[in-house]
């Protein structure tokens, strides 16, 4: 052991839309972190989040398993909403069985214990009233959404989720393979 100190840190998986669509939904993400008073975010469906790993660890074993995966189209549902902060309005992503062997393939790679997925792609992070989130899912355009009806995903990247949302960065983007 040299003494080093090894740095750990948070990390998450993320599918994102191509940025003719990306910049569609932002604006969404836009209008309701400013009505609400959150911070705006890049569209995205997190595949896995709460890696807890070293930078290059987690670089590794992303590009790993994007090559060993395969593009795919990821599904636009229903928007919904829940109390919990990072799915407070949201728009449900369909759970296809491609999305499901790409989730259990992403646990496995980070040595992770596979718990409920229910892939989502977020719209507003807050902490507020039901009442408040119902009224926010009415504010929602759920016509982009069906006009969209979803995304190509050819990508995957590695987000360093450490800290606030403002302070979320891209340290790795990876084709996928097959």
């Amino acid at each position: 052991m040299s003494g080093e100190l090894v740095e750990w840190n948070r990390y998450s998986l993320w599918l994102m839309p191509e940025p003719n669509i990306s910049k569609k939904i932002y604006e969404i993400i836009e209008g309701l972190a400013i009505k609400y008073g959150s911070a705006p975010f890049e569209p995205h469906v997190t595949l896995l989040g709460q890696i807890s790993a070293v930078q290059e660890d987690a670089l590794k074993t992303a590009e790993y398993l994007a090559a060993s995966s395969t593009a795919m189209n990821i599904e636009f549902g229903k928007i919904g909403n829940s109390d919990a902060f990072f799915k407070s309005i949201f728009v449900r992503i369909k759970y296809t069985e491609m999305l499901k062997r790409f989730y259990k393939n992403a646990t496995s790679a980070f040595k992770m214990k596979p718990s409920k997925f229910m892939p989502h792609m977020s719209l507003v992070y807050f902490n507020v009233s039901k009442q408040v989130r119902l009224d926010a899912v009415r504010h929602v355009d759920s016509a982009v959404f069906r006009d969209l009806n979803g995304f190509y995903v050819d990508r995957l990247y590695l987000y360093s989720t450490e800290g606030a949302v403002s302070s979320w960065k891209k340290v790795g983007e990876f084709s996928l393979g097959r």
